[in-house]
């Protein structure tokens, strides 16, 4: 939705509260049982194998979807309001697995060939940062709750990539989705993991290893208290960026990747919280059991609040890229403004035209077909 509307302060606190307390969970919720069901059923004694296995099917998922993007896109053009979110559904999900499947492949394989002590999650964890830098990246490695992403039918299916290249130079645009696909994405497992084995180390350090209820708390503190005032310092922050326009660019980036490292610690103590705590106390006995109920209440509950595509680690933003008119260094959370902006254009704007959204028979009645999301 590009429309944009005004709305008062007590929404913005609402978006960024229910981000932080049901839609960032949920999709916590959603990836641990996704990941808990591959441990159990994708050679669980076998850490090498199933790494392996998990990275070549997450990373074959995406690449399929980035590279058929395109024609998906015309294949819905037409068609009606219930062939969209029939296939939009279908999609999110196969890409959502996909994405688990690559980060637990990749994750474990890291596990395997590094180890898991404190010098193998801080060594990758360092190049990661460093080669992400490089490539001005790092921005990719935020997630909910700091960052949401709604259901709305624009662009639904489309992929971004680091250098953005058009299928008609096809060679540079598929090294431009393998790039993307497999070395961003893949760096970013590896700054996730070492962020996340440094917090299991530095609680274990503060707290007493068998008091695990107490470092859980404290990761969930660290996290939502980063996350909250990344969002409310992320519009100043971006205002002194901007200031830094008419000097080297090098001096924005450095300021806006300190903001973003930020945020990056904040999210991943909010997952390392919300992840251990369902581990610990839902369902601890019954892990299968456990694991469903979590893949498919995680699935649910962004489905039917219209931020499904929260799930996905899809597409590639380029540090740096933050323009004048946007006020923020990422996409804030607009929950509401963007639900509000949806029900103006429909009132205001009855003769719009959704193709992707609008049968054959309605484009010659000439009425307007619902947006996907039917907010009434």
């Amino acid at each position: 939705m590009n429309e944009k509307v005004e709305v008062g302060l007590h929404v913005r606190v609402a978006d960024c509260f229910l981000s932080a307390l049901v839609i960032g969970p949920a999709v916590v919720c959603y990836w641990r049982g996704t990941w808990n069901l591959l441990d159990l059923y994708l050679f669980p004694n076998d850490t090498e194998k199933t790494g392996w296995i998990s990275a070549a099917i997450g990373i074959f998922i995406p690449l399929i979807f980035s590279f058929c993007q395109f024609f998906i896109q015309k294949l819905v053009e037409g068609e009606s309001k219930a062939v969209f979110v029939l296939m939009s559904r279908v999609y999110t999900y196969f890409f959502a697995f996909g994405c688990v499947s690559q980060w637990r492949g990749v994750w474990y394989l890291l596990d395997h060939y590094t180890g898991t002590t404190p010098w193998g999650a801080a060594g990758p964890l360092i190049v990661a940062c460093g080669v992400m830098v490089f490539v001005r990246g790092l921005v990719n490695t935020l997630a909910p709750p700091l960052v949401i992403s709604m259901d709305f039918p624009e662009n639904y299916f489309t992929v971004t990539r680091r250098f953005n290249i058009q299928p008609k130079d096809l060679g540079n645009f598929i090294y431009d989705a393998v790039f993307s696909v497999v070395i961003i994405d893949g760096l970013v497992v590896c700054i996730w993991r070492g962020t996340w084995l440094l917090l299991d180390f530095g609680w274990e350090t503060v707290i007493a290893k068998d008091v695990y209820f107490l470092s859980h708390i404290s990761s969930l503190c660290l996290g939502y208290g980063l996350t909250f005032l990344a969002m409310l310092f992320q519009h100043p922050v971006h205002l002194i960026s901007q200031k830094l326009l008419n000097y080297p660019k090098v001096f924005k980036i450095a300021i806006e990747d300190i903001f973003t490292a930020a945020g990056i610690v904040g999210c991943v103590s909010v997952w390392h919280g919300v992840w251990y705590i369902l581990d610990a106390y839902f369902l601890p006995d019954r892990l299968e059991l456990s694991a469903w109920i979590s893949h498919i209440m995680g699935f649910c509950v962004t489905l039917a609040l219209f931020a499904s595509n929260s799930l996905l680690v899809r597409g590639c933003s380029v540090d740096g890229d933050s323009i004048e008119d946007v006020h923020y260094l990422v996409q804030p959370v607009q929950y509401f403004e963007s639900i509000k902006a949806c029900r103006k254009e429909k009132t205001e704007t009855p003769n719009v035209e959704l193709r992707t959204y609008r049968s054959k028979d309605e484009e010659k009645k000439g009425g307007l077909d619902s947006v996907a999301l039917a907010l009434a």
